[in-house]
């Protein structure tokens, strides 16, 4: 199966869009709990890490849900719009510029 006919389908690369989202959001918050070791304090990185990831993976989980709510609702109505990438370039564009100032 040809990569170009799997992501043909809107939902499909919606919902890949959102896995890159949640996979770049994951590396970041890993990088900063390297870089902030030394002034969170943890005893045991056993114990205590995956409690860590827990609570900043269902923070950065709902950050994403409101960022990107008004772009997934407007990506997926049968508007014809959405034929066009531009629009939709522009679209997220615009809700991730809001996010940036709310």
């Amino acid at each position: 199966m040809k990569i170009s006919i799997f992501f043909k389908n809107d939902l499909v690369t919606l919902l890949f869009r959102l896995l890159i989202a949640i996979v770049v959001v994951w590396i970041l918050r890993c990088m900063f709990y390297a870089y902030n070791a030394d002034l969170l304090h943890i005893d045991n990185w056993g114990s205590e890490l995956p409690s860590f990831l827990k609570g900043s993976f269902i923070f950065d989980a709902s950050n994403l849900v409101f960022t990107f709510s008004l772009f997934v609702v407007l990506s997926l109505l049968p508007f014809k719009f959405r034929s066009k990438k531009t629009i939709l370039k522009c679209l997220h564009f615009e809700t991730n510029y809001v996010s940036l100032w709310r």
